[in-house]
This record gives structure tokens, sequence and C-alpha cells, in this order.
């Protein structure tokens, strides 16, 4: 009596695979293992203890040119997914939802830009301005009590 387990190997279209199946079921095999090597076909290993007989099953395609071609599209995409999400991380991406920081314009620099706009409507000959105040009146002071009151005690203190 040996305690020998014989290994054979077959080699099925992936179109037959169900067969084949159903066949071992039926001869009392146990499907034990299934592998997937990355540069080959799937390997189905199916086992019979009582006749102790070990069968791998190859499982090949129709067509490896449609199947390679699918493997190398795929990988592009997954190349240019990878290099878009490099090239985001890398560049001065500005994105609707990247933290942005905003200055805050300084006392003086708020007094100045309103002393611009006072400049400017006062150039304007249908201004109302020049029919509220006098010829005479600076936009300077018009600029300094249009700020806020905090901006006030920043510029006098």
């Amino acid at each position: 009596m040996t305690n020998k387990i014989s290994i054979e190997t077959i080699t099925v279209d992936i179109a037959e695979i169900e067969k084949i199946q159903s066949l071992l079921l039926k001869t009392n095999y146990e499907l034990n293992e299934i592998w997937t090597p990355d540069e080959g076909n799937e390997v189905q290993v199916w086992i019979n203890k009582e006749l102790r007989k070990t069968i791998h099953v190859n499982i090949t395609e129709d067509n490896p040119i449609e199947d390679n071609t699918t493997k190398v599209v795929n990988e592009l995409i997954d190349l240019w997914v990878e290099l878009r999400a490099i090239r985001n991380a890398v560049e001065d991406y500005e994105d609707d939802y990247a933290y942005k920081t905003v200055r805050e314009l300084s006392a003086y620099e708020k007094y100045n830009s309103k002393v611009e706009e006072f400049e400017e409507e006062w150039k304007d000959d249908d201004n109302h301005l020049k029919k509220i105040f006098k010829d005479n009146i600076d936009p300077s002071v018009l600029a300094f009590l249009d700020l806020d009151e905090n901006d006030k005690l920043l510029l006098t203190n």
C-alpha cells in the first residue's frame, strides 16, 4: 500500500470549464484551491481523497491577444490616474474645495482704498457728493469717517 498522491495537469478553455467542473464534482472531486498567478492563467486544484488523486486544471482563454490588450489598457488607465494625482499634488492647483489663505487688509490699506474711491467719485460730474459737501472737503477726511471704529483706532494709535 502506497501513500503516494498522483498529480495530473489538464488545460481547459474557459468556455468548457463549467463542464469540467461538473464532471469533477460527479466523480467525487472537491475544489481545494484556486491560484491566479500574475503571469499566467487561473489554476484550480481538485482533490479526490478516496482515489488519492489531485488534478490541476489550467484555465485558458480563446483570445489571449484581446486579454493582453485589456490588461495593457487597464494598466495604462491606472498609470494615468496615478500620474494625475501626482501632478495635482505637485502643482499649485487651485481647487474650489482647496483651502485658500485670504489676507485681510490692514487698516491703512482699507483707508487708502476708500480715499481712492472718494477721489474717483469726486471727479465724476454727476456726483452726489458735490451736492452734499462743500467743494473744499478733503476725500481723506471722508475716507477716515467711513472706516469702522476699530480701524479708526488702529490708524490713530
